[in-house]
């Protein structure tokens, strides 16, 4: 998922809703669906649809965008006196229209669906002037594939005379879910999947329960301590996230240092009460409590839990890659030089450009060796999820 900076924008909000991607036959997953327009009657959001009829009846509160579209132009002609015609040509020119319906959708014929999924593209600099920032959900392959070309189209719209400040963010249902759940977060509100807005304690907490919900079977402070490490750990994930969609300065490239710091942390204690958790239940018996860790490095333990419980060993061994690499981040960043911000010279040899990167020097290069072993493995941390 691509980042820009929009959490930094004045509310509320434009969501533009591709009103395809949201009937349910062209739906793949409806829940997600469901869950980004939970929140259309949100003060902080503002919906549109990409059409006025819809199979979705979800979206029959929303407001088409061709509304907003004749709302623009009939406002811009009151203000500035100005007639219907040149006032349309100015926000909406047909020709722009033609060059995204022949560039993103090979549409020569120029048709009224292909329309009805560029306007979003053009609507929004009609409702920003204020500074609001915009995003498009959608699922269309062709638009999400032109998307990193789309967020230079303030260029592309200075060709046709058109100005705008803020270009928009187009993502796919399941990217929007995540960044709409990190936009209210950094507002100060966390729903549960019933809409409910919780303290931000209770919401890291039920998260970890809902992932774990096994663990209160255990009346035992080593699990008492996994169950709030797990907490903070997803809190850690969403402030770098959070960061990922703010205007990058010196801070929030602290914030995610420091976020980024503590989670590897948090994760090798979650390692450590787990081995300990393991060696108790096993009764497996030490006078070195240094030999319990998950970590393959300490043969003794591994071939006890591989007697006592083989399918245990044999999860642990398909995550050792993973395992290594945490515990390569913690010897880096907790005993060596630690983590730094990744900066790029933009011509002035006394400022550098900020970015929420982290930078991994060349000693590291068994963790990148680890990161690409890992890719594609891991599950992805939905929001919503209570």
């Amino acid at each position: 998922m691509y980042s820009r900076d929009i959490f930094d924008c004045p509310t509320p909000m434009n969501i533009f809703i591709d009103s395809d991607s949201f009937d349910p036959p062209q739906v793949n997953n409806e829940k997600i669906a469901e869950k980004l327009l939970l929140f259309r009657e949100n003060k902080q959001l503002r919906y549109y649809k990409t059409k006025e009829k819809t199979l979705n009846p979800l979206l029959s509160s929303i407001p088409d965008v061709n509304d907003l579209l004749e709302n623009i132009i009939l406002g811009h002609c009151k203000m500035f006196d100005v007639d219907y015609n040149f006032s349309k040509d100015l926000y909406f020119p047909d020709r722009v229209f033609n060059y995204y319906a022949e560039k993103i959708f090979d549409d020569y014929e120029h048709n009224a669906q292909t329309k009805a999924k560029i306007l979003p593209l053009l609507a929004h600099n009609g409702i920003s002037v204020g500074g609001n920032c915009s995003i498009y959900i959608t699922n269309d392959e062709k638009l999400l594939s032109h998307r990193n070309e789309l967020l230079s189209h303030r260029i592309s719209f200075s060709l046709f005379g058109l100005k705008t400040e803020n270009s928009i963010c187009i993502f796919s249902l399941n990217e929007a879910s995540l960044v709409l759940d990190l936009f209210f977060k950094a507002n100060g509100h966390y729903y549960s999947k019933e809409s409910r807005d919780l303290t931000m304690g209770s919401w890291y907490h039920l998260s970890s329960y809902e992932k774990m919900p096994h663990i209160f079977g255990f009346n035992d402070p080593i699990m008492t301590g996994l169950f709030n490490r797990m907490s903070f750990a997803l809190h850690c994930l969403d402030e770098i996230g959070i960061q990922n969609f703010k205007k990058v300065t010196p801070n929030n490239a602290y914030i995610t240092i420091y976020n980024l710091t503590y989670l590897i942390s948090l994760i090798t204690g979650i390692f450590d009460n787990l081995a300990i958790k393991t060696a108790s239940s096993l009764h497996f018996k030490t006078k070195h409590p240094e030999v319990i860790t998950l970590k393959n490095n300490q043969k003794k333990f591994r071939d006890y839990v591989n007697v006592e419980y083989p399918k245990l060993f044999e999860y642990i061994h398909n995550s050792d890659s993973f395992i290594s690499l945490i515990h390569e981040f913690r010897e880096f960043a907790i005993h060596r030089e630690g983590f730094d911000s990744l900066t790029f010279n933009n011509g002035d040899e006394n400022k550098g450009f900020f970015t929420c990167l982290v930078k991994l020097p060349p000693n590291m290069n068994n963790a990148i060796d680890l990161i690409k072993k890992n890719e594609g493995n891991s599950n992805v941390y939905y929001p919503f999820s209570g």
